[in-house]
C-alpha cells in the first residue's frame, strides 16, 4: 500500500530523472555535432560559427570555450536538480506527517525538530514505539546538507556535514551497498559536494525516491485499513452523484476508489460503510 502524497512526490521525482536523461541524450547529440564541424582551438565566437542559431548571440562566448562552458552547464543543471529533489522529500516528509495526524490524531503530532529527518525520526519512535532504520534518516539528512551546500553557495564544508562524512560514511556506504538499489558505486565519503559524474546524479534521485518509500512503508504500517477509510470517506462524499446510489453500489464504489488511491482492497460492509458515513457527518 502507498499513499497520495508518495505517488504525488514520486510522479515529480520521474520528471526530475527524465529531465536529466533529456539533458544528457540533448548534449551527447551536440557534442558529436560540435566535434564534427568545429575545432577545439577555434577562436570565433558563437555568433560567427553559429549564424543561423538565434540563441548564439545570448552566449556570444569563443568557439574554444564552449567544451569548459558545457562542462559548467552539467554541473549547474544537476545540482538545481539536486536541489529540487531534496525538496520535494523534505515537503513529502512534512505532507505525511500532516497526513498522519489526519488519519490517526495522538500526541506525537506536536514534536518539533527544526531537522526534519529528526523530527520524523522521533515521530515514527513514538508511533511505532521503535525507531526507523537509522542509516534511511541519516541518508536524508545527507541529501538535504548536500543540496544546502549547493543552495547557499557555500565555499567550506559545514562542521555538520564534515561530522556525517567522518562519521557515517561507512555506516551508509555498507547500509545501502547490500541493497538491490540502482547507485552505481555511489560513495557517501566523497568531499567534493558541488560537482558531479554522471552516475552520481542518478545515484542522488535515486537515493530520493527510495527513502521516500522507505518512509512511506513505515506511516502506511502504523495506520490500520480502517483509519484510511473514515479519513477518506469524507473525500469520497463529496461528490453529489453517490447520494443518489442504492448502499451496495455506494460500497462497490467505495471500495474501487480506497483501492484506486491506495492500491489495497477494502473489506466493507454495509454496517461499516454507515458508520464511516455516520462518523463523518458527526465530526
Amino acid at each position: 500500500m502507498r499513499t497520495p502524497t508518495l505517488r504525488k512526490y514520486e510522479s515529480k521525482l520521474v520528471e526530475v530523472n527524465d529531465q536529466l536523461c533529456y539533458f544528457l541524450f540533448s548534449d551527447s547529440e551536440v557534442v558529436t555535432h560540435l566535434s564534427n564541424s568545429i575545432k577545439d582551438s577555434d577562436s570565433r565566437f558563437t555568433t560567427e560559427a553559429f549564424p543561423d542559431n538565434k540563441f548564439s548571440e545570448r552566449l556570444h562566448i569563443k568557439v574554444e570555450a564552449l567544451p569548459l562552458f558545457r562542462e559548467k552547464a552539467f554541473h549547474t543543471l544537476v545540482g538545481m536538480s539536486l536541489i529540487t529533489a531534496v525538496e520535494y522529500i523534505l515537503n513529502y516528509i512534512e505532507e505525511i506527517e500532516k497526513y498522519h495526524s489526519y488519519v490517526a490524531p495522538c500526541d506525537h503530532d506536536s514534536i518539533k525538530d527544526n531537522k526534519p529527518e529528526e523530527q520524523l525520526k522521533k515521530k515514527i519512535k513514538g508511533w511505532l514505539g521503535t525507531g526507523p532504520e537509522i542509516a534511511i534518516i541519516k541518508t536524508i539528512r545527507y541529501l538535504r546538507l548536500r543540496r544546502n551546500h549547493i543552495a547557499h553557495v557555500r565555499d567550506e564544508m559545514s562542521q555538520e556535514f564534515s561530522s556525517l562524512l567522518k562519521n557515517d560514511s561507512n555506516l551508509l556506504n555498507s547500509y545501502w551497498m547490500a541493497k538491490p538499489s540502482e547507485l552505481y558505486d555511489f560513495n557517501f565519503s566523497k568531499e567534493e559536494y558541488s560537482s558531479f559524474s554522471v552516475n552520481e546524479v542518478f545515484s542522488l534521485v535515486n537515493l530520493t525516491r527510495i527513502c521516500m518509500r522507505e518512509v512511506d512503508k513505515i506511516v502506511v504500517s502504523t495506520l490500520s485499513i480502517e483509519d484510511i477509510a473514515q479519513y477518506e470517506i469524507s473525500e469520497f462524499l463529496k461528490n453529489d452523484d453517490i447520494k443518489r446510489l442504492k448502499i451496495s453500489s455506494k460500497i462497490r464504489k467505495f471500495r474501487a476508489f480506497i483501492k484506486h488511491k491506495y492500491g489495497t482492497p477494502l473489506q466493507c460492509s454495509e454496517e461499516e460503510y454507515t458508520a464511516y458515513v455516520s462518523n463523518a457527518y458527526s465530526s
